[in-house]
């Protein structure tokens, strides 16, 4: 009985010492686990940008083009932004459907440039980043969470690239 007890009590005394080496080794040392954050986006959602000509321009190239738009809505601030804005330069999949089928215009939705003007002339949504694929002339022609993207940690690429390839038209 006396064993099982000292046992025990050793047990949890070595995982309590585990515990705090590894809390005490740093990220820098490459001791200790590392959780992958979301890497800063590079500024897709600027607040000073006028939405309004942003559209503008891209329903010109778009008609040029034969091209759709795709408003993409979200702020640097968003945690699913930063997880999805990088993909959509540095996926190949993505990123080829888009530079083939679309003209991407950024929204910024962020505290203190909210664009409420600009986003009352669309159709209600809940949640960040959101996508609007438009025709060449503005017409909505579908609007869509990007939570059917998201997994727990990351995007799943390809029903992102099946709804861009979807929404592409002819």
């Amino acid at each position: 009985m006396f064993d099982r007890s000292i046992q025990k009590v050793l047990a949890v005394s070595a995982m309590l010492s585990l515990g705090v080496i590894m809390c005490s080794c740093s990220e820098e040392s490459g001791l200790a686990p590392t959780i992958e954050h979301p890497k800063p986006t590079k500024g897709f959602f600027d607040p000073k940008r006028d939405s309004n000509k942003d559209l503008t321009d891209a329903k010109s190239t778009a008609k040029k083009e034969h091209k759709r738009i795709l408003l993409d809505i979200g702020g640097d601030w968003a945690f699913w932004s930063k997880r999805l804005e990088p993909l959509l330069d540095s996926d190949r999949d993505i990123s080829s459907v888009l530079a083939g089928k679309y003209v991407v215009v950024h929204v910024n939705s962020s505290q203190g440039s909210e664009n409420k003007a600009f986003l009352s002339k669309l159709p209600t949504f809940d949640g960040f980043p959101h996508f609007f694929v438009l025709d060449a002339s503005g017409k909505v022609l579908v609007s869509q969470g990007s939570n059917e993207f998201q997994q727990v940690d990351h995007i799943e690429t390809t029903k992102l690239v099946e709804f861009l390839k979807k929404w592409a038209g002819p």
